[in-house]
């Protein structure tokens, strides 16, 4: 009896033990299998970005985006007619004509010069004849004192030749004083008459002297006067007056030159206007129609230049932190095998990141809240002919890993 007591005594401890057991077992297990897939999903909203990329290959091929805007308002013709064409040697990408441009200022200007030139050539003429005036004149002198050189010489030997035969004459009637055969008032009277000639010769030779001195000047173009004063001719005067005026219409005409040539630049851009693009660059978007009206500052088209080749690469805010210029990158581009090598340019936050108006292309994994990184890659001669632009890329960054990625969200 007591044997069975102690069994029925005992079956309901150890059923209510074991069932309690099994109770914190299972919430155990349960608690262990709760945490292991919060741990999960929290490995996986992680690393979820870095998985996408890899799969989706969310980046893409782009380059800067160069917009050419209207310059002035006015009828447009492109010269690179299609988007893909490639842009000539000339650069030109299309010309805008406004056929409403103001011409007045223009003409003003052009018949400003032309009274000008007008002008300048009367001063001209009227110099030429002064000139010519001066020079008759300059002439005139010039032969009047070879006159009076002629003159002066054929004086001086005539006196020479009367003073010889009045010496000729004194020495005789001194000789005969001395001999008793002529009278002394003749002998005396002979003397004077030599130291008269003597004057005259005197004179004379000064006079020739002057009067050289005055030739010799007026080669020089100094006109002397006899009294040895300068001329005052009133041609001469006016020649100065001439010369002066002319000076004065050649720089009058030189600014109206200027003048019109400024009106003529303005106006040119007022009418005509060329959008220009370096040579080999390509036109990537045609904004507007061909032989449509455009107003100043309308966006015409936008050209890209092939050989400078980047990738979008959106990721998260903190592989952008983790990122520095310079880092190296892998890139696969889309329908391509060989992996690219390329260097990171820089970095921004999701709140500033570069979009349609900077790039050609814009990654197809740009949303809210994603950063970017720009990378640049070297463009090859088969990236000329066929660009990758546009197409989709993966990009991987070997000095930033998934498990860098995770040890700067956690802080460790």
């Amino acid at each position: 009896m007591s044997v069975g007591l102690r069994v029925r005594v005992l079956r309901p401890f150890t059923f209510s033990a074991l069932k309690r057991f099994s109770i914190t077992d299972r919430i155990r297990r349960r608690a262990t299998w709760i945490g292991l897939a919060a741990l999960l999903l929290f490995w996986v909203w992680i690393g979820w970005p870095y998985f996408h990329a890899i799969v989706v290959r969310d980046a893409a091929v782009t380059t800067w985006l160069n917009l050419a805007t209207a310059p002035i308002a006015g009828d447009l013709t492109f010269a690179t007619p299609d988007p893909g064409s490639t842009i000539g040697p000339d650069g030109r990408l299309a010309e805008i004509v406004n056929p409403r441009a103001d011409r007045t200022t223009l003409e003003r200007a052009r018949g400003e010069l032309a009274a000008a030139e007008a002008r300048l050539a009367q001063r001209r003429e009227a110099r030429s004849t002064r000139e010519a005036l001066v020079a008759r004149y300059a002439a005139a002198f010039k032969q009047q004192l070879d006159v009076e050189l002629a003159h002066a010489t054929s004086t001086l030997r005539y006196v020479n030749e009367r003073l010889a035969a009045e010496r000729t004459d004194a020495s005789r009637f001194s000789a005969l004083r001395k001999a008793g055969s002529a009278s002394t008032a003749d002998a005396e009277a002979a003397t004077a008459r030599v130291a008269f000639l003597e004057g005259e010769r005197v004179t004379t030779e000064g006079s020739l002297a002057r009067t050289s001195l005055r030739r010799e000047s007026a080669d020089r173009g100094l006109y002397l006067l006899d009294d040895g004063s300068t001329s005052s001719w009133d041609a001469h005067l006016d020649l100065l007056r001439a010369q002066q005026e002319l000076v004065a219409a050649e720089a009058e005409c030189a600014t109206a030159r200027r003048v019109a040539e400024a009106a003529r630049e303005t106006f040119e851009r007022q009418h005509t206007a060329r959008l220009v693009a370096p040579a080999g660059a390509q036109l990537w978007h045609r904004y507007t129609a061909p032989g449509a009206t455009v107003n100043a500052g309308d966006p015409v088209v936008a050209w890209i230049d092939p050989t400078v080749l980047l990738v979008d690469v959106p990721l998260s805010d903190v592989e952008a932190a983790l990122l520095h210029p310079g880092a190296r990158a892998h890139v696969v581009i889309e329908g391509s095998r060989g992996v690219r090598s390329g260097v990171v340019l820089f970095t921004r936050g999701s709140t500033s990141t570069l979009g349609a108006r900077e790039l050609a292309a814009v990654a197809k994994g740009r949303r809210a809240g994603i950063g970017q990184a720009i990378v640049q890659l070297e463009a090859g001669p088969e990236d000329r002919t066929h660009s990758p632009i546009g197409r989709a890329a993966y990009v991987d960054f070997p000095d930033v890993g998934i498990f860098s990625i995770i040890r700067a969200r956690l802080r460790w």
